[in-house]
């Protein structure tokens, strides 16, 4: 339970519609992680005063002992509201984003990894830097090396494709 001295009162602008509101705010939640041999699961889910609705699931995998997989889903309902949320989440805050996440990492030999990724996101309503429901996704691959202890590195490319809004520069 939040009780703030000062009310949030955001605008009138479309994007705002669904943003905190008042001088109180509370949030109730549960969470799990289940362990079982090769597998981990885990996942949360919370309620916040305006009824909005926040889930997160995933699963990682160690198929192997150089094999490793992560698959996670996330739903953040428009109107939940966590003021201090620290989410796993494509926005700045927990609110108003599904998004399906997939990770693998690979030893292929002793001193090389292998690590990528792919995350994609959608949110429903319209956002200060959108003029319409809009989508994106991140793409990722990294190779590392270790040449000895004292020299180690990597090749990194990450795409990351997001509408926003068109400014008159752009």
């Amino acid at each position: 339970y939040e009780k703030f001295q000062f009310p949030y009162n955001p605008g009138d602008q479309l994007y705002e519609k669904f943003l905190l509101r008042g001088n109180e705010n509370y949030n109730l939640s549960a969470d799990y992680h289940w362990v079982t041999g090769k597998y981990h699961l885990f996942g949360e889910a919370a309620l916040s005063r305006s009824s909005g609705i926040a889930v997160t699931q995933g699963i990682e995998a160690r198929l192997h002992d150089q094999l490793a997989l992560t698959l996670s889903y996330r739903h953040f309902d428009i109107d939940y509201h966590a003021t201090w949320a620290s989410a796993f989440a494509a926005d700045s805050k927990a609110s108003g984003e599904t998004g399906w996440y997939g990770g693998i990492r690979i030893l292929p030999a002793s001193k090389i990894n292998l690590s990528a990724y792919a995350d994609w996101y959608r949110w429903p309503w319209i956002k200060y830097t959108t003029s319409s429901p809009a989508e994106g996704f991140d793409y990722f691959l990294e190779t590392g090396f270790k040449m000895n202890r004292s020299l180690t590195g990597y090749i990194r490319y990450k795409c990351r494709n997001k509408e926003e809004k068109a400014t008159g520069e752009n």
